[in-house]
């Protein structure tokens, strides 16, 4: 336990804070103020880069935690939240699935999908980390797409379920509670 800023890692994540505290029995590892934990790929770029309140780490459950006006730059996405709950690899260092609770908001990244905003929205990453393959958004949810040359349409819906495909192209499904 330290109140101090201290800098953290294993092998293609690292991190730093101030007030961490480690459980080493239950390998936990929490971050109380000024949370910033990046994950990286084989290149050693930044794969995504999570700032926020505060952060805990799972290692048992290989999950990551951040709270309190949640950042994430994922390239050249942005992605914002009141709380994001990240399901990782059995390294701990590639994001397989990203929960954001609370306000979420999804900006850029290329592909199909301009803008993304819910209160709720569920990214769900191929195992590899590398491309989206489904997107659920909940209450209150907007998905902005491009069209064709410069064209683009707003879909609104209380639900919105997207599968996406390699290529970038989606299918697209509304539902109204």
């Amino acid at each position: 336990r330290t109140p101090a800023g201290v800098p953290f890692g294993k092998g293609r994540m690292s991190g730093s804070g101030a007030g961490i505290t480690y459980d080493q029995t239950n390998n936990v590892l929490e971050v109380s103020e000024q949370a910033r934990v990046t994950t990286r790929n084989e290149a050693g770029e930044p794969a995504m880069e999570f700032a926020g309140g505060r952060a805990t780490l799972d290692r048992m459950q290989h999950r990551l935690t951040v709270d309190n006006s949640v950042h994430v730059d994922r390239g050249e996405e942005v992605i914002e939240s009141d709380r994001a709950i990240a399901s990782l690899s059995q390294n701990d260092d590639i994001v397989q699935f990203l929960e954001l609770r609370g306000n979420a908001r999804v900006q850029g990244g290329g592909g199909g999908i301009d803008a993304m905003s819910a209160n709720d929205i569920d990214l769900d990453y191929t195992d590899d980390g590398q491309r989206l393959e489904a997107v659920r958004l909940d209450g209150t949810a907007a998905v902005a797409r491009k069209g064709t040359g410069d064209a683009s349409q707003q879909i609104v819906a209380e639900s919105i379920r997207l599968q996406l495909a390699g290529d970038g192209s989606s299918h697209m499904v509304l539902e109204r509670n």
